[in-house]
């Protein structure tokens, strides 16, 4: 059987033999057991400091051996970790029982349960033993090193046992083990599978579930299990219970179906899926990864192009309106080619295989653009898409992952000619379209010294709320929904990354004062109105 050949990753690692730690601050730190093999996201190491609270996927804890080797334990029993790629999301396992036996006898059959996210690799394959069998035929090759006077033991290729015979009622035992299929030789089954089971064997895992929307937010999964709850580490540092929330969106962006069209530009309509926002340019939806309101970056990831284990194959050259976007100088262009001819390496190329039409095809992602203007005439035209200069900087120095590098997205800058419409926001005025006459207006509208902002918070973590909030029933799409009113900008803007979203609202300051010595009521607060000179 031939099988398609990955590039793996070589992690750059400095073990000792007492095990390292790294990013200890972190809630999802990395270590190293002392073998060389590092233990990060979605694996963790399991000892008493995270046993109550942990970031990574539920079944994937690894605990250290004496001799510095990380292990993973299964339902049938606890195997070395010899490797895990990120790259290719593999990990090689190799039983612990047979590594100290001249003659490796494997004792269990490798059971994975259906709920754990681990799959064979199509890089194994599976052997039969048959243990202590009294009568076979004179022509099959036993295993000489496990004979045992009349007693012999045979091993074959799954479903490839000699037909007509009853194996089960001529041997004393039935045991399936799993090797890596480059590791021993078919014609010698019995002579090289001791060496080809100390090797290991190789399990994919893939997504668990559960974590689909953490890790969907740009988040990284865990569970407390004190509480017997999930978790979801978020980028900004903060936990939650759920996933992690989309910033608060201020003007040139506007949510469709939560905000009217004039308080945005039309070209930066945000569409929210959950806690994710999605903006489409020329065409293509991209996933809003972060807003940088002040330099008026906006960096942004294909939709829907990676998975935990299959990527979906960008098939179409990113582009960008120009009259609105232009790359950051922390951009640049990276080159998947599909079309290479059979046999085709070339060590400034990385290999990987993605889904293109429902089906896995095997692409090569190029950095060097000069590169990649020289294998058009190899491997046809390429499709290029754009990467974060700084995460193809941790790709070539191996601490970043292929996907890593696609899911980070890439950095546009944002231009609105807006003529009077940056004023109109900066006062507190809606911006319309910024085309019409409108907005000039607006801008001439000021609110007076009796004026402040107030804030109203939906979907809120109730752990997180202090006294200073009032709860407020309103309406929201047609159905009743309680929110917090906040009064206190500078609590609204802390609780803000305990909510869903939050709306800012003007109110009269003295309004304001009456609901904090409570001579009114939010929805009297409300009622005032605000006033504009």
């Amino acid at each position: 059987m031939s099988h398609p050949t990955f590039f793996l990753l070589v992690l750059s690692i400095f073990p000792t033999a007492s095990g390292t730690a790294a990013n200890l601050s972190s809630p999802c730190p990395t270590y190293d057991c002392g073998n060389g093999v590092q233990i990060r996201y979605p694996f963790w190491r399991l000892d008493n400091t995270t046993s109550t609270q942990f970031c990574g996927y539920r079944d994937f804890g690894l605990t250290c051996s004496d001799s510095g080797e990380p292990i993973l334990s299964l339902p049938s029993d606890s195997y070395y970790v010899k490797n895990i790629s990120y790259e290719e999301y593999t990990l090689t396992l190799v039983d612990i029982d047979i590594l100290d036996q001249s003659c490796p006898r494997a004792r269990h059959n490798l059971t994975i349960n259906a709920t754990l996210p681990l799959y064979y690799s199509s890089l194994d394959l599976n052997l039969t033993f048959y243990f202590n069998c009294t009568s076979t035929s004179s022509v099959l090759q036993h295993i000489q090193c496990l004979a045992s006077y009349a007693m012999k033991s045979y091993v074959f290729i799954v479903g490839e046992e000699t037909d007509n015979f009853d194996w089960l009622a001529n041997c004393e035992e039935k045991v399936v083990a799993t090797v890596m299929e480059e590791e021993i030789s078919i014609a010698n089954l019995s002579g090289e599978f001791g060496g080809a089971m100390k090797k290991g064997f190789i399990l994919d895992w893939r997504s668990v579930r559960d974590c689909g929307e953490c890790e969907a937010h740009d988040g990284l999964c865990g569970y407390n299990n004190a509480q017997g709850e999930g978790l979801c580490f978020c980028k900004d540092g903060s936990i939650s219970r759920d996933n992690c929330k989309v910033g608060k969106i201020e003007y040139p962006f506007w949510v469709d179906g939560d905000q009217p069209d004039y308080c945005g530009h039309p070209a930066f309509k945000l569409d929210c899926m959950g806690f994710k926002a999605t903006i489409e340019i020329m065409n293509r939806k991209y996933d809003v990864i972060n807003i940088n309101y002040e330099a008026q970056i906006l960096t942004i990831a294909r939709v829907n192009e990676f998975f935990i284990k299959d990527i979906l194959c960008p098939e179409q050259n990113a582009t960008m309106d120009s009259t609105l976007f232009k790359y950051t100088s922390n951009t640049q262009n990276a080159t998947l080619f599909y079309n290479c001819p059979p046999g085709f390496e070339h060590p400034a190329t990385w290999k990987f295989i993605c889904l293109k039409f429902g089906a896995l095809d095997c692409a090569f992602f190029v950095l060097n653009t000069s590169l990649a203007t020289e294998l058009v005439s190899i491997c046809g035209a390429g499709v290029v898409v754009p990467v974060l200069a700084t995460a193809a900087q941790g790709f070539m120095n191996h601490s970043l992952a292929f996907v890593q590098v696609l899911k980070e997205g890439f950095e546009v800058q944002w231009t609105v000619e807006e003529g009077q419409c940056r004023g109109c926001a900066e006062s507190g005025g809606a911006a319309t379209d910024c085309t019409s006459s409108n907005c000039f207006e607006f801008a001439k509208v000021k609110y007076t010294f009796n004026n402040q902002n107030a804030t109203l918070l939906y979907d809120c973590d109730p752990e997180f709320l202090p006294p200073q909030t009032s709860e407020l029933l309103c309406m929201k799409n047609g159905k009743p929904e309680y929110a917090s009113f906040v009064t206190d900008t500078n609590l609204a803007n802390r609780l803000a990354s305990r909510c869903e979203f939050s709306v800012v609202v003007p109110v009269l300051a003295t309004a304001a004062q009456g609901l904090a010595d409570h001579s009114l009521y939010t929805n009297d607060v409300l009622g005032q109105g605000f006033e504009v000179e």
